[in-house]
């Protein structure tokens, strides 16, 4: 009788959630090492699996349609990916800390503006009632007291700096790694879980990751070489009417054109 009951149901529901919970928290300490490893592992493959995306596309060109064996194809593909980061950290990256300086700068000067503002706006008659300058100080929004703050946190966490240095080194040489990889055996994976885990595939998981790996292909190419057109467009455009910060607003385009919508 109990098992048919919806309030049994959800009741024992919760009390697994409840204790799945209190154990996770007690273990805590044994498990968080390893979700360090998980993460430190998840975030390369992640990068390269992108990458492996945008990339395959002008391996499969080169190996089909100029008749370039794959591992030369890769290997040339490679060469222009890590070019291009090359020459925009050597070309843009200079006037992108340019262009956040001055913005960093002039955002001082509007937010002393604002201030000004404020405390004119605080000699109305429909305000005086209302002590601004006591809420200004509280809310503590000082350029130099936030940046203060940020390197008083950064001094007293040495080791988190330390541990953020080596995990992003830990990125930069494991991404290029997975990337490799995926661009040489990436199309055995498939085959290979044929052959294994899937050989009796009765849900036809097999077709459907198959049609989900071609719908991701088409996307993140598609999508990548669209932000990218409009990111250089726009960096353009925004050249030309001598818009400040142009690299900026730019990158801002084209990241925001990656997001779905």
């Amino acid at each position: 009788m109990f098992h048919k009951s919806k309030l049994f149901f959800w009741t024992t529901e919760v009390l697994l959630l409840t204790i799945i919970f209190f154990i996770w928290r007690q273990m805590e300490g044994l498990i968080s090492p390893f979700v360090s490893v998980l993460n430190t592992v998840l975030i390369p493959f992640l990068i390269a699996g992108f990458l492996y995306y945008v990339t395959n596309p002008l391996v499969k060109f080169l190996e089909k349609e100029l008749k370039i064996k794959r591992i030369f194809g890769i290997l040339i593909t490679l060469v222009l990916l890590f070019g291009i980061i090359a020459l925009g950290i050597i070309y843009l990256l200079p006037i992108l800390i340019t262009q956040l300086t001055s913005l960093i700068s002039s955002s001082q000067n509007v937010y002393g503006e604002l201030q000004n503002w404020v405390n004119q706006l605080s000699r109305h008659s429909l305000f005086q009632n209302i002590n601004v300058q006591s809420m200004i100080k509280q809310l503590n929004l000082s350029y130099v007291d936030i940046l203060q703050n940020i390197l008083n946190s950064v001094t007293n966490s040495l080791g988190s700096v330390v541990s953020a240095v080596v995990n992003t080194l830990l990125i930069l040489i494991m991404t290029p790694i997975f990337l490799v990889y995926f661009l040489i055996d990436g199309n055995k994976l498939l085959p290979m879980l044929e052959r294994t885990v899937l050989k009796r595939d009765k849900l036809n998981i097999t077709k459907l990751l198959t049609s989900l790996n071609t719908t991701i292909a088409r996307y993140i190419s598609g999508i990548s070489i669209d932000a990218f057109i409009i990111g250089t467009l726009a960096f353009i455009g925004y050249s030309v009417i001598g818009l400040k910060y142009a690299l900026i607003f730019a990158i801002f385009s084209m990241i925001a054109n990656l997001i779905p919508y």
